[in-house]
């Protein structure tokens, strides 16, 4: 996988950003690191790949196929923050990390759910996000 050291065209100069391009598979976040608190963030950035393919209609694949009510409650406080436009500091979360979710939700243009990965995959936790009582009806794909 090759990349571009971007850094030097950096509105952050704390960054060292990388641009990678290429590569045969989708890249994939597991762990952020912040460098200047050294604050681990993997439980966010689980939870932010979770949400993202649960409202791109995705299949969590086994590596994260259990969620856990601890990536629930880190989106749903997220969600709620956007809904009701809390300040970041009033979360206790780390400002990039409800930054990077603001910016994806402004930026997301379709939002796509399956049905079949929702039960399978999500829907101890997040069922009650997209579906009403009335959904009992819908049948088990």
């Amino acid at each position: 996988l090759k990349c571009f050291n971007c850094s030097f065209l950096s509105a952050f100069g704390q960054e060292d950003e990388r641009l990678f391009i290429g590569g045969q598979y989708k890249l994939q976040f597991c762990d952020i690191i912040l460098m200047d608190t050294g604050e681990n963030c993997k439980l966010f950035a689980r939870a932010l790949l979770i949400f993202e393919r649960l409202i791109s209609g995705e299949d969590l694949g086994y590596a994260h196929r259990k969620v856990s009510k601890q990536d629930f409650l880190i989106i749903d406080k997220l969600v709620k923050m956007e809904w009701l436009e809390h300040k970041t500091k009033q979360c206790g979360f780390p400002e990039y990390i409800v930054g990077c979710f603001g910016q994806f939700i402004r930026y997301q243009k379709c939002i796509r759910i399956s049905v079949q990965y929702l039960r399978r995959d999500y829907g101890k936790y997040f069922m009650r996000f997209f579906l009403n009582d009335d959904s009992e009806n819908l049948p088990n794909l």
